[in-house]
């Protein structure tokens, strides 16, 4: 659904977006006003992992 639209799928490690937030910030606390930009910053490093979705076959419906 994204790929017609030229938008790339990543996923994010929770650990990487753990680290790189106490880096920024030098505190263990997480928030959601926080992460947008942690995780903006892991894209930019290149830190990410590429989705590969299987091609979904169409169910089999004859009984």
């Amino acid at each position: 659904m994204c790929k017609p639209r030229g938008i790339r799928l990543v996923l994010v490690n929770p650990v990487h977006t753990k680290r790189v937030k106490e880096i920024r910030d030098n505190s263990p606390n997480k928030t959601d006003k926080k992460d947008p930009g942690v995780i903006a910053d892991i894209i930019q490093l290149g830190c990410v992992l590429n989705v590969i979705a299987p091609k979904a076959k169409p169910p089999n419906c004859a009984n």
